[in-house]
């Protein structure tokens, strides 16, 4: 009878925790979802943050549950993406030192390029950059906030 009693406590306890992770989880998607929606960026703290979150189910669901907080979790997150920013900058400066003019020239247009060279030209420059991801399309290699000041 005890074996059986412990075999449903721990078949209890498993799945209590799988739902613990899950609601992380969730939150976690949450996080990267209203990151890539402008609702909050790298310098955001908690409290302005938890007040735009308040009652949001995934938020919700880790109220009272064992394991990383809400803020915990932001915390980490805000860390990680703190992290990423400053790879992409590093990135950044070195394409500029690459190619200055390629770059003066496209940002000046306003990132209309006026003539077909100017685009591979620059994708040419950078090529050996390390950390920049080569774009097959004909849209340039950097992100969509640094182009034209917009950011």
């Amino acid at each position: 009878m005890k074996a059986q009693e412990k075999l449903e406590f721990e078949e209890k306890r498993r799945i209590r925790r799988y739902h613990e992770r899950k609601n992380r989880e969730q939150f976690c998607e949450m996080l990267s979802e209203f990151l890539k929606q402008g609702m909050f960026n790298i310098k955001t703290k908690w409290n302005r943050f938890v007040s735009q979150i308040k009652n949001e189910p995934r938020y919700l669901n880790l109220m009272g549950q064992p394991g990383s907080s809400p803020k915990e979790l932001f915390d980490e997150f805000i860390q990680l993406e703190k992290e990423n920013f400053k790879r992409q900058k590093g990135t950044l400066k070195q394409i500029i030192k690459v190619c200055p003019r390629a770059l003066i020239r496209v940002l000046d247009r306003g990132n209309q390029p006026q003539q077909q060279d100017d685009f591979p030209g620059f994708r040419w420059g950078i090529r050996e950059v390390p950390g920049v991801q080569q774009d097959r399309r004909e849209e340039p290699a950097l992100p969509p906030r640094v182009r034209c000041g917009q950011g």
